[in-house]
């Protein structure tokens, strides 16, 4: 399991690209934001794609989850 844990200690907003890690079959699933309130941070939305842009609000913690994407027959995609 890979994570990233990004902590900004600036007053404003610091963006960032998330990285590529391994096969190109991935996302970054947002695990924790302390800007956001606990009913955001439960929304299914939570994924990103390898290279998008995430904005921190000053003073903040977020924890990113890299989630590889399984396939099946059939084209279902599955999430692990």
């Amino acid at each position: 399991m890979l994570l990233i844990f990004n902590f900004n200690a600036w007053h404003d907003v610091v963006e960032f690209t998330l990285p590529s890690w391994g096969d190109n079959d991935q996302s970054w699933t947002l695990m924790i934001d302390t800007n956001l309130s606990e009913e955001e941070q439960r929304k299914d939305d939570q994924k990103f794609s390898i290279g998008q842009v995430y904005g921190p609000t000053g003073c903040s913690f977020l924890l990113f989850k890299l989630t590889k994407c399984l396939t099946a027959a059939g084209g279902t995609r599955f999430r692990l």
